[in-house]
């Protein structure tokens, strides 16, 4: 059998569906950094430079950015000698139903991160998922039994599901980054200008 694999995953956005209030964004967006297990020590490795050149004590965050084109640019520069893979769902609510079952903020979260767990999970199941935190324990508790029942691929695979604060793993943090960036990329109020060279 072979190694398993590990996706380090983040938010963007908001649930709130009423993207003309101020302060909702227009889209959700989910990225997930994929690596194999035996990567991931030299991967971390390869971070904390980038992390300490541009964030220096702190975790590497999008939203500290802000809107500067070249400094996106350069960040991106960097990450590019780093090794992963990573899947992304970015999602325009503009275009989701507000009388739907979406409008919850729960049943939001759950089926959109829902969706790319289980994708991943089916491609890969020996996944091992790290997400950054959201919300109470409680609802961390049923998030985990939504994905066991809804999404794990068979009863005999090996993969597990976390919560972690992204302060605490880097690869975490990385995935906040890919999110940011495809935000800078599609969602109009955060888009820099010609953003197909950032995605590169």
């Amino acid at each position: 059998m072979g190694a398993d694999t590990w996706a380090f995953l983040d938010e963007y956005g908001n649930t709130n569906l009423a993207v003309e209030v101020e302060g909702a964004s227009k889209f959700y967006i989910v990225a997930a950094v994929i690596l194999e297990g035996e990567q991931l020590d030299a991967t971390r490795t390869l971070l904390e430079p980038i992390r300490r050149a541009r964030f220096q004590t702190g975790p590497m965050k999008s939203k500290t950015l802000g809107s500067k084109r070249a400094t996106w640019l350069q960040l991106v520069t960097s990450l590019a000698a780093v090794p992963f893979r990573f899947y992304g769902l970015a999602v325009d609510k503009r275009a989701v139903d507000r009388n739907g079952g979406l409008q919850w903020k729960q049943s939001f979260y759950k089926f959109l991160c829902g969706r790319v767990y289980g994708k991943l999970m089916r491609a890969y199941p020996a996944l091992h998922v790290r997400a950054d935190n959201y919300g109470d324990e409680e609802f961390k508790e049923s998030f985990g039994r939504y994905i066991k029942e809804n999404h794990r691929p068979t009863l005999f695979d090996r993969g597990t599901f976390e919560f972690r604060s992204a302060k605490d793993d880097v690869l975490v943090q990385l995935a906040d980054i890919l999110c940011g960036l495809l935000a800078r990329c599609y969602d109009p109020d955060r888009q820099l200008s010609q953003p197909e060279e950032l995605l590169l």
